[in-house]
């Protein structure tokens, strides 16, 4: 999903709610751009923000002065990363 601003976050977060009561524990960015990972924070402190070693280093490069450094990855990889949950893996490899 593209999470372009504070809005579109509340949003998602508001339709999630409606299938679980359980909060957001991950966010996975897929790529640096700023319309799928500008609106990071938004779902802290609930969600960890997991993404490849560059996403983390271009974000806070490349978003300039609107940059918020708790929005970054805080859980990165160089290849490949796997979340199990109930069951299920989510993988990301690039």
């Amino acid at each position: 999903m593209s999470i372009t601003n504070i809005l579109t976050a509340t949003t998602y977060s508001r339709q999630i709610s409606t299938v679980t009561t359980q909060p957001i524990r991950y966010v996975l960015n897929t790529h640096h751009h700023f319309d799928h990972a500008g609106s990071n924070a938004s779902f802290m402190p609930s969600a960890q923000v997991i993404g490849h070693e560059n996403v983390r280093v271009n974000m806070l490069r490349n978003f300039g002065p609107s940059a918020s450094p708790e929005g970054a990855p805080k859980i990165t990889y160089s290849d490949q990363t796997s979340v199990h949950l109930g069951g299920v893996e989510v993988r990301h490899t690039i």
